[in-house]
């Protein structure tokens, strides 16, 4: 946030250059820079503070509030699966087994056989095929951590309040729209929940973070923006978010500070 700025004006003489005409559109262009000051600080994001390093037992830092790595190894192994209860596909094709992947390696080989675009390929290309997919899942999982903190953080800072009942209900509403669904069924719902590993706190945690995102997205809608505000508005506050999140050296994706440009 900048420091306010007090702009001092002489006392204007009646000369041409510098008569009342002047003097209103001196009036409009002060209007003009304090109106863009205030827009600068309307974000309550800018409140949050901005980290200045990542401790050792986390893998990220959102303003003051700590991604540690337990939640991270926590949130990876639902990934590691291939299965996600609150996804409406799976995870992955085959579950990563790291560091020798031989399951994942012998899932692909099996789907191979009925695979016109498998078969032929060499085991040594399913194993880079199962890293690969690894590393995108370690950054996809660190950058949905960070993403549901903002939506708490800024929830939290916009006075909307996520209760315990609210997160139980969406968890209600997706166990649901299994059920609906003629391929999933709630019976896999309950499969993938068992499957997966989470635990109930990853779960309540992830289905507070999406009441959250719900609760900012009406509050947007309700501000009558344009769809072109509403994508300026969200990549600033996107920025915004980044300059607060500062991560470990080891994992770094487009939300963190120190990492990579969106898009890079």
């Amino acid at each position: 946030m900048r420091p306010e700025v007090t702009y001092m004006v002489r006392p204007m003489s009646k000369s041409p250059q510098t008569g009342p005409k002047m003097a209103g559109t001196l009036a409009l262009l002060a209007a003009a820079l304090a109106v863009a000051s205030c827009s600068e600080s309307e974000s309550p994001i800018s409140e949050v503070p901005t980290p200045s390093a990542v401790p050792a037992r986390a893998v990220a830092v959102v303003g003051d509030t700590e991604i540690s790595n337990d939640d991270f190894r926590d949130a990876l192994k639902v990934g590691l699966t291939g299965y996600d209860p609150l996804s409406p596909t799976r995870a992955t094709p085959e579950p990563l087994d790291p560091p020798k992947f031989g399951k994942c390696v012998s899932a692909i080989e099996q789907r191979a056989q009925d695979d016109p675009d498998l078969k032929g390929l060499s085991r040594a290309t399913f194993l880079d095929s199962c890293r690969q997919r690894y590393d995108q899942l370690r950054s996809l999982t660190l950058s949905r951590l960070i993403e549901q903190r903002w939506a708490l953080v800024e929830a939290d800072l916009e006075g909307l309040e996520v209760s315990g009942p609210e997160a139980d209900a969406f968890v209600d509403q997706v166990r649901l729209s299994w059920a609906a669904d003629p391929v999933r069924s709630r019976a896999r719902f309950e499969k993938a929940l068992a499957t997966s590993g989470i635990s109930p706190s990853e779960l309540s945690a992830r289905a507070e973070a999406a009441v959250a995102q719900q609760k900012l997205a009406s509050l947007r809608a309700s501000e009558g923006e344009s769809p072109e505000a509403a994508t300026e508005n969200q990549r600033e506050r996107f920025d915004l978010w980044r300059s607060k999140t500062l991560c470990a050296e080891s994992l770094l994706v487009p939300q963190c500070s120190n990492g990579p440009e969106s898009g890079a």
